[in-house]
Parts: structure tokens; C-alpha cells; sequence
């Protein structure tokens, strides 16, 4: 049998879960301007789009990280973000890729989606914003 703390996570990873605490808010705003501004120092070098995957751990976050990435692109002018999770319908998903197989969609915000197998010349910023206890994921 799980432990509380085992079956919590559990719960965390497959429904919405929990947003970030407010304490770490300031720590994810950061990773969010970095790579906004990666994305546009690398447009600026080669004149191709770029575009980043922002990994979050489950729903709530994503949606949480959408708000953030939002206002930090529309700061320079831009309105790339997006999040593409299950909760989606179809149709949208699938819009939603179109944008960023073409680097119309600057960041893409994940769940579990996009990750191993996905192929996307255009991906050149990962923005982790998961908590790990080890490197073996990169």
C-alpha cells in the first residue's frame, strides 16, 4: 500500500495538481525571462525562428507558467506562449503544433506531451521547470 506522501504524488502527476507555491514564483519568472531572451538572441544570430519547450509537472502549473510566459513576451511585444496538455480538445492540439512546427508559437508550455520521440528542428530552449533530484534526466 502507497504512503500518503506516494499516493499524493501520484495524484499530482495525473490530474491537475497543485500550482506552484507563491514562494517559488520569483524562481520561475526568471527561468521565463531567460529563455524568452535565449529565444530571441538565437532569432537574432541565425534570422530563424527558435522556439523553447517549457516543461511543467502537471496541469495546474502549466497553466500557472502560461500566465507568466504571457506576460513576459507581450512585455517585449510578442504573444507566443501556449500550453498543449490532454485537457485540450483535439482540434486545438493539433493548431497548437501546427504554430509550433512553423516557430509561430515562441514557448511551448508540456505536461507529458512532446517529450521523448518528438522531433521539432526548431526546438533549441528547453525551460525545465520541474524539481529533480538528479542530472540522469539530461
Amino acid at each position: 500500500m502507497p504512503s500518503e506522501k506516494e499516493a499524493e504524488d501520484e495524484s499530482s502527476r495525473t490530474s491537475r495538481g497543485k500550482p506552484f507555491p507563491e514562494s517559488m514564483m520569483a524562481k520561475h519568472i526568471a527561468i521565463a525571462k531567460k529563455t524568452f531572451e535565449e529565444c530571441m538572441r538565437l532569432r537574432k544570430l541565425s534570422g530563424q525562428p527558435h522556439v523553447a519547450l517549457a516543461k511543467a509537472v502537471n496541469k495546474a502549473q502549466a497553466d500557472q507558467l502560461l500566465g507568466v510566459y504571457n506576460v513576459v513576451t507581450k512585455k517585449y511585444g510578442f504573444d507566443y506562449a501556449k500550453v498543449l496538455h490532454s485537457d485540450l480538445p483535439k482540434g486545438e492540439r493539433e493548431q497548437i503544433l501546427k504554430k509550433l512546427e512553423k516557430g509561430e508559437c515562441m514557448v511551448c508550455i508540456v505536461v507529458g506531451m512532446l517529450g521523448e520521440g518528438y522531433d521539432n528542428q526548431l526546438i533549441s530552449v528547453i525551460a525545465w521547470h520541474c524539481v529533480t533530484n538528479s542530472n540522469t534526466r539530461f
